[in-house]
């Protein structure tokens, strides 16, 4: 049994999964897809995987720990491929058994920890990973796949949208990809509807234009700098300086720095602990490692 929170987003998530559980039964088409909230305010990717949950293993939450299990499969993926087969193989042994890099993300019972407290971060950062690990190593082959993962990532935390548009359309055109070719057109139609769902919920329930959610765009609303500076200039952004300055480095994967630069500046609006960097000091320790 998992007693899956003590307060927090995840009691949220939970109370809305309640609601989309309650709606389903009761054939309610319209609650089920307004899901609790008329406009989103955190992030609606987790309150309908937890709902999924909620169906298939009612109140315990075996369904998330049960996609966790595949985590350490997708990191060793990536650490191998990035990093090498002798350098892979420790980093994964570290993941696993030694919080080395623990507060860096790299750990996993960091990523356990967060998901007894039914955050998002946990597996929409496992599909980012293994869809970045498709994209820097089998991107045409698996083009489909790669979206797929990177929608769901994007559902689970909206951070990681920006990241994604900016290498998914340099690459996609670098590679010459035909999207309207049938063979990629419809499959990427229905992909994208797991882009576009928030905001047409929003429109339709809140009459309001906002993407994803009504946190995200609060924070990024430029007079909130001026109004809580000491908010926005915490220790993890003035550390994460530092390792901006890998960009600069010549011969370094264009497609990492890319990533590097777009979290570093989505993050800076938003009230950024350190589970929201993840991605960010993965993806640094590898341009250190290249």
């Amino acid at each position: 049994y998992f007693f899956g929170f003590e307060g927090g987003d995840g009691s949220f998530y939970i109370n809305s999964a309640h609601v989309l559980f309650e709606s389903f039964a009761d054939f309610k088409i319209i609650d089920f897809l307004r899901a609790g909230e008329d406009v989103f305010y955190f992030t609606p990717g987790s309150r309908y995987f937890l709902f999924l949950n909620q169906l298939i293993s009612g109140d315990f939450y075996y369904l998330y720990f049960f996609f966790l299990f595949f985590l350490p499969k997708i990191i060793n993926k990536f650490l191998t491929k990035q990093f090498g087969e002798k350098v892979g193989y420790y980093l994964t042994i570290s993941f696993l058994l030694f919080p080395f890099l623990h507060h860096l993300g790299i750990s996993y019972y960091q990523y356990m920890r967060h998901a007894y407290r039914l955050f998002p971060e946990p597996l929409g950062y496992m599909f980012f990973i293994a869809g970045l690990t498709i994209f820097l190593h089998s991107f045409r082959e698996n083009y489909l796949k790669m979206n797929l993962l990177f929608a769901l990532s994007v559902f689970l935390r909206p951070n990681l949208v920006l990241t994604i548009f900016l290498i998914m359309t340099i690459k996609t055109f670098r590679e010459k990809i035909n999207v309207f070719n049938l063979k990629y057109f419809f499959p990427l139609f229905l992909i994208s509807l797991i882009y576009i769902f928030p905001l047409i919920h929003n429109l339709y329930f809140g009459n309001s234009f906002i993407l994803f959610t009504e946190y995200g765009s609060n924070m990024m609303k430029l007079g909130n700098i001026y109004d809580n500076t000491e908010f926005y200039f915490n220790k993890y952004k003035i550390v994460n300086l530092f390792f901006l300055v890998l960009v600069l480095i010549p011969g370094l994967n264009i497609y990492l720095k890319i990533i590097l630069i777009s979290q570093f500046f989505t993050l800076f609006w938003f009230e950024t602990l350190g589970r929201y960097y993840w991605i960010y000091w993965l993806v640094s320790l590898n341009l250190l490692y290249n």
